[in-house]
Order: structure tokens, then C-alpha cells, then sequence
């Protein structure tokens, strides 16, 4: 079934009767959810999706402040949001890709078409630095490890491996999570290091992760060895990627 489309006049007509960053993220949300915006890259509601393309716009932060929401846009900045928008519903293209930007660890990523968006719940292992299977964040014995074998207590990581590190959103993370430690990220698509290594570098990063093109284990030398080991191979199927 062939999918409905914003027409050019629907997008004239609010260039020419909206004025407020207010009224743009409110027209922009009731468009996605008009022509069914495919959400779940990045973002789950369509008003973080429009908020994100309207403040992006603005080169606002997301999470600025309430008061500026009666702030009047340029008849530019109206048609930036409007063209962007236009894409978003009639190309199905994410918003990520869009505005070259995904929040990752609560931190901004570097994304485009050479990697999937980042959505992984891994981030979340991370912010608990992996409870209860490591040290807690004093590098202290978690209590429901005790009664484990010295040999095989778990310690802090000091080298980490992730494996299929895609946009390097997770190896960033780690090195965050893990100031001490030694990361490596691998892929086996050059163009994917290509977007790691603007991640890394973005971060300051480029000191304690690095990056290696390799089909899972095929090119890490064999005298590697870690501590830690974080994957998250791609896992969308055709047809959420069609959407």
C-alpha cells in the first residue's frame, strides 16, 4: 500500500500561519503522527522526534529551556524544520540520519547511513558498570559475589573488547565508564570505523580506544586478551529497516 505524503501546500500553509518554536514542534508532531512516522531509531514519541528536528534546527540544545518556546523563528529556520520534515515523513528517513545525531550514555554520537542508529539497552549495563558480573564503581566487591572462588571473582576490566562497535557509540561509552582501561573496537566494515573513528575522536577518546577492521575474532591478535567482552551485532530485520 502506497504510504501518504505531506503535500507542498500542507507545508506552505504553516510556513506562512505558524511563527513560535512552540507552534513548529506542535505541527511537527501532528504531521509524523498524521502520515505514521515509523519511530523506535533513536527516539519513541513523536514529540522528541519533532522537538529534536525544531531545537536541531535552532542549534539549540534538547534540553533547553521552556521559556524560549514563544521564541519566533526566521522564515530561514521555517524552512530548514519544513524541508526537514518533508524528508522525514516522505523519504522515511530517521531523524538521526537526518540531523547526524543520536544520544548514546546520554551523550551525542556522530551518525549516518554507514551505521544503524544506536538503541541498545547495553547502555544501561554500562551505566551499572555491568552489576552485578564486575566491581562496583569503587572497585569493591559486590556482596552477592562473595561467597564466589578467588579464581573466579570477577575484577576491574582493564582491557575490553566490543565486538561489531558500528558507530563506536558502546566502546565510547565503555572508555567512560572505564577511565583506566584499555578499549578495542572492531568492525568489519571499513565505512562503520570510518563514523567510530569521528565518535572517538569527538570524545577525546582516541588515547584508550582503538580501532580495528576485523570479522569478529579473525584479525585480533591471538595474544589479546580481556577482561571484558561487549557485543551488539546488528539485529534489525528488512522490514523495520524498510520502514
Amino acid at each position: 500500500m502506497e504510504r501518504p505524503t505531506i503535500s507542498p501546500e500542507h507545508l506552505q500553509e504553516a510556513a506562512e500561519n505558524l511563527s513560535t518554536i512552540r507552534d513548529f514542534i506542535r505541527f511537527g508532531v501532528s504531521a509524523l503522527r498524521q502520515y505514521d512516522a515509523h519511530l523506535g531509531q533513536g527516539t519513541e514519541d513523536y514529540f522528541a522526534e519533532s522537538s529534536a528536528l525544531v531545537l536541531q534546527t535552532l542549534s539549540l540544545e534538547w534540553s533547553a529551556d521552556s521559556e524560549i518556546l514563544d521564541a519566533k523563528l526566521l522564515p530561514s529556520e521555517k524552512a530548514e524544520f519544513l524541508s526537514l520534515l518533508e524528508r522525514r515523513i516522505n523519504e522515511r528517513i530517521p531523524t538521526s540520519y537526518l540531523l547526524n545525531l543520536a544520544y548514546f550514555f546520554n551523550k551525542p554520537f556522530y551518525v549516518d547511513e554507514r551505521v544503524l542508529i544506536p538503541r541498545s539497552p547495553i547502555a544501561e549495563l554500562i551505566e551499572q558498570r555491568f552489576a552485578p558480573y564486575c566491581l562496583d564503581e569503587n572497585g569493591q566487591m559486590r556482596e552477592a559475589l562473595n561467597n564466589l572462588p578467588e579464581n573466579t571473582k570477577p575484577k576491574t576490566p582493564q582491557r575490553i573488547l566490543d565486538m561489531c562497535t558500528g558507530s563506536g557509540c558502546i566502546a565510547v561509552a565503555l572508555a567512560y565508564a572505564y577511565p583506566d582501561a584499555e578499549v578495542d573496537a572492531t568492525d568489519i566494515s571499513k565505512e562503520a570505523l570510518e563514523v567510530a573513528s569521528i565518535n572517538v575522536e569527538h570524545h577525546n577518546k582516541q588515547y584508550q580506544v582503538a580501532l580495528l577492521e576485523s570479522d569478529l575474532f579473525e584479525k585480533i591478535p591471538a595474544e589479546n586478551q580481556y577482561d571484558l567482552i561487549v557485543s551488539n551485532p546488528p539485529y534489525v530485520d528488512a522490514e523495520d529497516m524498510a520502514d
